[in-house]
């Protein structure tokens, strides 16, 4: 198996995922599997992977190989961040650390009706199978490191600590170097060294903040001390007593700062004057963690989970009785050479979606068209050509194409862009489940496909100060919402909906002659009869060319023009976007009037019902 971990914090001198990454490819390569380490879209499609695995939410999915997230921080790092939960939702599958995840995750993707799935199983940042090496418990010292990424947690805890015990210090010296004489040095990350270090300093002191605690959520500290043969020393969690139980030592982590001193004092006393009881705990510990956490055994489990993360994303060849529903997708070519067409006919030939006819609309010559033609003829249910005058507006190509269209479901797809595999089968699946609605998109992922044009991810950035050459992201991910649309605030893009053919009605075929905005206004020709349904995946690619400006828009008195006229066509369609009810206009003020008196809300409470019982 191929995977490929994404470090989502390239900048970052010291983070908790270089370690991680650092021993999830050991650990593959005792199971004979490939690890890539990777850091932008670019890398992941270079590596031609099975799956690839996000170590922080921060990073959207933004390729078309299946992605999994792995969930493990509680939820309350990343509910209230509108940013994190746009990546997590466009993940494929997720890889929960605990029950408590799992329930986030259930409750997030409910209202989406998207099936991805969250493992069943506990998947944590752990550490590979180790060999059980006797810890140092006749000179030991009380080992504690931590990257400290949220501030100076713990600091009066370590000051009093390293007062009255022998006590190493590792990690970041920006942050640890205060400590003086405690403060030890930076431990590599590759894996290796710091189970080396643990076992060198004899006990483990592992601490957590309390949303770690109430989410049943352990960091790597705990696994990486039972790992390293250590004594440990924790707080008295649920976790740790259900799984460690008598084979570590406990702190109540609701003491005062000098309680907690007096019993890891106390602690480390027994276990300076009681070796072999000591050493036979660190023994117990090594064995739970190899039998029940070490990340070979959390790993055997991905194979089967990444199956059911394909079939629930429609990555696999749909040979359901979805593949009798016929797709039409109409490709416009006359404006840029073969290689692009080539790109964008490659990528509908590879879609999971079996029966699609290809609607060709050609508004000039492009050489070598015909016989780049052939290499698709055994793979579309047919290829239809259409000859279409130049007139200049882009609408007439696109509305001679929907003229020439047959099949159950039709899209478009710009000559320059392309689409994941999944794309079309995920949208036929909706719509075919869907009776009532009759349009689905999906979200868009922008490309740059020249060099020297990156986007700027906020996880990207940091002290190495490294230049991050990600050429995608996430450009419309957006749920439904019709007054946007209404409003010409387009989130759909060009070549991610599919509607049924049925909605066309015959003098919707009139070309509209629009420069431009000609699909925001087939969207709101469909807005007549359908609401449209969001699949919640990333699926359809647009390619732009900023250095040469070739697919640029028009100028902003075009989009303006075209905005005019489209809105005067479809103006009588609908109420007006912009007008509200009374309701609307009352429901501040009678919510401040509720907040200020709640007596008024009480009697109006009363009211009501008394008008339904009736005055008699």
């Amino acid at each position: 198996m191929r995977i490929a971990v994404l470090n989502s914090w390239p900048n970052l001198a010291y983070s908790a995922e270089r370690e991680f990454i650092a021993r999830l490819k050991r650990a593959c390569q005792h199971m004979g599997w490939r690890c890539i380490e990777v850091i932008t879209s670019e890398d992941i499609v270079q590596a031609d992977v099975d799956c690839v695995l996000v170590t922080h939410e921060y990073s959207p999915k933004l390729t078309a190989v299946p992605t999994i997230g792995l969930l493990w921080s509680p939820p309350e790092f990343y509910r209230d961040d509108p940013l994190r939960v746009r990546s997590i939702l466009s993940y494929d599958g997720y890889l929960a650390g605990s029950d408590s995840v799992r329930q986030y995750l259930d409750d997030l993707l409910f209202s989406t009706g998207k099936n991805s799935p969250i493992s069943d199983w506990n998947f944590l940042p752990t550490a590979p199978v180790t060999e059980f090496i006797p810890p140092n418990l006749s000179n030991p010292a009380l080992f504690y490191t931590g990257v400290h990424w949220d501030g100076s947690r713990h600091s009066k805890l370590m000051n009093d600590l390293r007062a009255k015990l022998p006590v190493s210090f590792y990690g970041d010296p920006a942050k640890w170097a205060h400590y003086g004489a405690a403060y030890k040095g930076a431990i590599p990350f590759d894996g290796v060294s710091i189970f080396e270090k643990i076992n060198s300093e004899g006990v483990v002191l592992c601490l957590h903040r309390d949303e770690h605690l109430k989410h049943d959520l352990p960091s790597m500290r705990i696994f990486e001390a039972a790992a390293a043969g250590a004594v440990i020393i924790t707080e008295k969690s649920n976790f740790a007593q259900r799984h460690f139980g008598g084979s570590a030592l406990y702190v109540d982590q609701d003491a005062s700062v000098a309680e907690k001193v007096a019993q890891i004092s106390a602690h480390f006393a027994w276990i300076c004057s009681h070796q072999g009881e000591a050493l036979a705990m660190a023994s117990q510990s090594h064995a739970i963690f190899n039998a029940n956490f070490a990340l070979e055994k959390l790993l055997a489990q991905l194979p089967e989970f990444l199956q059911q993360v394909k079939r629930a994303n429609y990555y696999e060849i749909d040979n359901t009785t979805n593949t009798e529903a016929r797709v039409d997708v109409i490709v416009r070519v006359g404006g840029r050479g073969l290689a692009f067409i080539e790109r964008c006919l490659d990528s509908l030939a590879a879609q999971n979606h079996i029966n699609l006819g290809l609607v060709l609309v050609s508004y000039r010559e492009v050489p070598g068209l015909d016989g780049l033609l052939e290499k698709y003829a055994n793979r579309f249910t047919s290829i239809k050509r259409i000859a279409s005058e130049p007139t200049g507006f882009r609408s007439t190509a696109l509305w001679d194409g929907m003229r020439a269209i047959d099949g159950k479901y039709f899209c478009n797809l710009d000559d320059d862009d392309t689409l994941h595999p999944n794309h079309i089968s995920s949208l036929v699946a909706l719509l075919e489940s869907d009776k009532e609605h009759h349009v689905a998109y999906s979200g868009w992922i922008q490309i740059q496909d020249e060099d020297g044009h990156y986007y700027r991810q906020a996880n990207h950035t940091g002290p190495l100060g490294k230049q991050i050459k990600e050429n995608r992201h996430l450009f419309f991910f957006d749920q439904f919402k019709r007054r946007r649309l209404l409003q010409l605030d387009n989130y759909v893009g060009s070549n991610a909906y599919l509607a049924r053919t049925s909605l066309l009605e015959e003098r919707d075929l009139v070309d509209p002659k629009l420069k431009v905005a000609e699909d925001v206004y087939l969207f709101l020709l469909f807005l007549r009869r359908s609401d449209f349904l969001f699949s919640w995946r990333a699926t359809a690619n647009w390619h732009w060319r900023t250095t040469s400006e070739d697919n640029s828009m028009m100028l902003e008195t075009c989009h303006s023009e075209c905005g005019r006229r489209v809105l005067l066509r479809t103006q009588f369609f609908y109420e007006s976007p912009d007008s509200i009810t009374m309701e609307e206009v009352l429901k501040p003020f009678v919510s401040h009037v509720y907040t200020k008196l709640p007596r008024v809300k009480m009697l109006v409470r009363h009211l009501k019902k008394w008008l339904r019982n009736g005055s008699g």
